[in-house]
């Protein structure tokens, strides 16, 4: 095979190998804005402390609204917090929001959490007697 013709099958090799690393390298370059949240409930008496919490990548940042809804009969109190978070250096999870609300034996708590990286948004929902 003469020299030419083979520089160009090399090439068209390294072209095909390098087109199907970049393919390759797409989803893992999408992941890396991905966030995902949690809410945690933790009660200590007639006190309920709500949690919300961000994961991901170390540093990601953006912006969180944590809505509670407290209801004990026909009382129902809503709560809301929001403002700018971070993901701490070791990824995660990092709290974004904390709230402690008196809350009665029968009291119901219905959290939701939504984090917002740009385009991008994880929310959470979660309830509790």
């Amino acid at each position: 095979m003469p020299s030419a013709i083979r520089e160009v099958a090399m090439l068209r090799i390294v072209l095909v190998l390098s087109t199907l690393a970049i393919i390759s390298a797409r989803p893992a370059l999408a992941d890396e804005n991905v966030v995902h949240c949690d809410i945690r409930f933790e009660k200590s008496g007639r006190m309920t402390t709500i949690t919300g919490l961000a994961g991901g990548q170390a540093g990601l940042s953006g912006r969180y609204r944590l809505d509670a809804q407290i209801l004990n009969g026909t009382n129902r109190s809503v709560s809301r917090q929001g403002g700018a978070f971070i993901i701490e250096p070791d990824g995660g999870p990092s709290v974004v929001s904390r709230m402690a609300v008196s809350a009665a034996p029968q009291t119901r708590i219905a959290v939701e959490l939504t984090l917002e990286i740009g385009p991008r948004n994880a929310i959470c929902r979660s309830e509790t007697l």
